[in-house]
């Protein structure tokens, strides 16, 4: 599975939640979400490794297919999951801390 993908659906999601359902892009014109996935992964943090993993999991164990894990996160079984463990939107945040020390 791509690392890098996941890393940025995981941050696009983030961001989808912060502006309360809106287009991250509106609010934020300049922020490339694929670029923060792309440094997030090729800085080998290992909070990022281990938030990946733990999101990885999670969404497999959620029953949810593991190549959606690579597109846009939406939908009910999507939101149900980070509804049920607030911890997973902890580790997205892990990846946009460990994100902002590799800059």
């Amino acid at each position: 599975m791509n690392h890098t993908l996941i890393a940025t659906e995981a941050l696009r999601y983030r961001l989808v939640t912060l502006a309360d359902g809106a287009d991250p892009s509106v609010h934020c014109p300049s922020f490339d979400v694929a670029e923060a996935g792309e440094r997030a992964v090729r800085s080998a943090h290992p909070a990022i490794d281990r938030a990946i993993r733990l999101l990885g999991t999670a969404w497999v164990q959620a029953g949810l297919p593991p190549a959606r894990l690579i597109e846009p996160w939406n939908g009910e079984a999507v939101d149900a999951l980070f509804a049920d463990r607030p911890d997973l939107v902890d580790a997205i945040d892990d990846i946009a801390a460990a994100l902002t020390l590799s800059v």
